[in-house]
Parts: structure tokens; sequence; C-alpha cells
């Protein structure tokens, strides 16, 4: 009878056990899944002729950046386009974005050809026009016709972008 009650007490304590297991499991694969929705990629195509880096801003629904958000890409120069690839952590959800062009004094020009913007697989922006969404700072001009901008770093430093309220609206509506 002892025997019988203690495989008892042994098999509920065994089956109540596997059971918060699974239901564990199932939480952490759900909170994958809810992590994995949000996967921001930003794409830069440009021309830079000089060694540099190229910064990534992300900022929250309040305008404020979002702590350890800022991702650096160092760019090796060269006179052919190449895209350069900024891969935002699973999770985040950029409500605007700030791209910081130059970190390097003695490059004086680069050529932005475009930006795109994909959330996993679903292409976000890719607009003709990528002006429209986007107000840079005083360190840099652009000739629109050659789509070559002229840094000038001895103003605000870095030359960069910042989204305006056209670009926050895309970005919230591409939340899956």
């Amino acid at each position: 009878m002892k025997k019988t009650a203690l495989i008892l007490v042994i098999a509920t304590l065994f089956f109540s056990c596997g059971k918060e297991k699974q239901a564990d499991q199932q939480e952490d694969t759900s909170s994958v899944e809810n992590v994995e929705s949000n996967s921001y990629v930003v794409l830069l195509d440009a021309i830079y002729e000089k060694n540099d880096t190229v910064q990534l801003f992300v900022y929250d629904e309040n305008d404020y950046e979002v702590a350890n958000s800022r991702i650096k890409k160092a760019i090796i120069g060269s006179t052919e386009p190449q895209t350069i690839q900024f891969d935002l952590p699973n999770g985040y959800t950029p409500f605007n974005l700030g791209i910081g062009f130059s970190l390097n004094a003695e490059q004086a020009t680069f050529t932005l050809k475009g930006i795109t913007i994909k959330n996993g697989e679903d292409l976000v922006y890719k607009p003709e026009d990528y002006l429209k969404y986007y107000a840079n700072n005083d360190g840099m001009v652009l000739d629109i016709p050659t789509s070559v901008h002229k840094l000038i770093h001895d103003k605000i430093y870095p030359p960069s972008f910042i989204g305006n309220l056209e670009m926050k609206s895309v970005l919230s509506s591409s939340v899956k």
C-alpha cells in the first residue's frame, strides 16, 4: 500500500512538472515569435570614396534615441556603389530613424542613391525620392541632380538625416 501511494505521489509530481515545462516552452515560443515579428533592416545604396563610418540612430515614439541602439558600420572607400546594411536587433520597433553619414573629416562628399527599409521580408519603404522623408542637418548640402552630398564637418557633427513626420508615419504603419 505504501509503495502504491509513493508511486502515485511521484507520478503526480512527474506529470505536473511536465505540464509546467510544456507551458514554459509554449510561452518561450510565443515570445520568440513576437520578437522575430519585428526584424528591421535599413539599406543604404551609396558611394564613399574614402574609408568612413556610418551610423544608424533609432528613436522611440517620444523622439528619444533608444539606449544602446546606435549601429555603426565601417565603410571601405570605393568609387563603386555599395550597399550598407544595418540590422536592427530583433524586437526593436523604430518610430523614427536618423543616419549619421560620415565620421571621417577627410571625406568631402558621398553619393546617396537610395534608402530601403524592410521589416522581415516585407518592404516597408523604398521611395524614388527619399528626400521627402528626411530632413538633413547643416552638416551637408545636396546637389540634387547628381545625388552627391557635400559634407561640412565643421558645422553640426556628424552630417546626418533624421526622419520627418512622413517617415514616422511609414514606420508606425509597418509594425507587425
